[in-house]
């Protein structure tokens, strides 16, 4: 990398930082949900910003501040939804469904009549 100064690879790190902690939730959301080209394509970043990164801050041990703050505003950036958020999952046909539990619906309320 070129000689940017320290003030130049403290932005790099942050940045750099900041950048991988959104890709480590990004792939945790789409791992999580099923998607495995996606999930691939965000761990080929994981391993490209982290190169990058650590390589950077091993050189300067001083840039593990810019690090921890990139870190921090990565993860912080992908929870307050800067994405668009993951399907929600479908119901089980198995499970309850609200209108099964109200008692105008459904057999699991109906009176039943007997006759004796």
């Amino acid at each position: 990398m070129a000689d940017f100064g320290l003030v130049g690879k403290f932005l790099f790190v942050l940045f750099g930082m900041a950048a991988l902690d959104y890709a480590w939730s990004r792939y945790s959301t789409t791992n999580v949900t099923g998607r495995p080209a996606l999930a691939s394509n965000w761990a080929v970043a994981i391993t490209l910003l982290s190169g990058l990164t650590t390589l950077e801050w091993m050189k300067e041990p001083l840039l593990l501040i810019p690090a921890c703050i990139g870190a921090w505003i990565g993860t912080y950036a992908a929870k307050v939804k800067l994405f668009i958020p993951p399907p929600a999952p479908e119901p089980s046909p198995y499970s309850l469904q609200p209108q099964d539990l109200r008692g105008d619906q459904g057999h699991l309320f109906q009176k039943t009549t007997h006759k004796s």
